[in-house]
């Protein structure tokens, strides 16, 4: 798997990429999707990563001011989350490991136990196949992060589904939030996604939803 930090004379600073490339920042607030292995058709994946590179190496070719590269880059982002997601609500594609109640809990101690420590968190929602974050103050690049949270939660949550193996998909998918409106858009897309989902009326009746109390006035009605 491809890990590669930003080369020192490259006009993306805070680009780095493994699979998929990514954007952050110095203090960052960014909105991050991760699934199950499993949960999206693989030819899907390498479609969208397909499309998605092509249009990063033809960024490269443009000569283009440092500010007009970062914000192409956000909306860019959010253009292929959007393709990324649309594919996690269907039940009926892969592992579903995450309905289950004790494997959720696993989750939510283990974003919990860091938050305030390495990063802090903004919201999270846990689905059936998948997690939306959103965090900032992140004190290291971010698949460092991600990969100690899928390190701990695979041997934890294998263990109480008693299955081996990969548990998550090794990419993550995630996007830098702009303004103060983009984050209230993430918070409320983030907290609805299982209404969206059908599984529940209202974000507050899902078990699994949570939100930080310095956000409260920043949740859907």
């Amino acid at each position: 798997m491809k890990k590669t930090n930003p080369k020192p004379n490259s006009p993306f600073p805070e680009w780095y990429s493994r699979n998929l490339p990514h954007w952050q920042p110095p203090n960052a607030v960014l909105f991050v999707t991760t699934c199950l292995d499993g949960a999206l058709p693989k030819h899907r994946i390498e479609e969208i990563k397909a499309e998605q590179e092509k249009d990063i190496c033809r960024l490269h070719k443009k000569d283009w001011p440092y500010n007009k590269m970062k914000l192409w880059l956000s909306s860019h982002h959010d253009h292929y989350f959007g393709k990324y997601d649309a594919l996690l609500d269907n039940p009926d594609i892969g592992p579903q490991w995450l309905k289950d109640p004790a494997a959720a809990e696993i989750i939510v101690k283990s974003l919990l136990h860091f938050h305030g420590q390495h990063y802090k968190l903004i919201c999270f929602t846990i689905m059936s196949n998948h997690i939306h974050i959103v965090w900032y103050k992140l004190d290291r690049i971010l698949w460092r992060i991600m990969q100690s949270f899928k390190q701990y939660t695979s041997k934890r949550i294998n263990r109480l589904i008693g299955q081996t193996g990969t548990l998550w998909q090794a990419e993550n998918w995630d996007c830098n939030i702009r303004n103060r409106q983009e984050l209230l858009n993430k918070i409320r897309y983030t907290l609805n996604n299982p209404v969206k989902a059908g599984i529940v009326d209202h974000w507050k009746e899902y078990p699994h939803n949570w939100l930080n109390p310095e956000f409260a006035h920043w949740a859907p009605d």
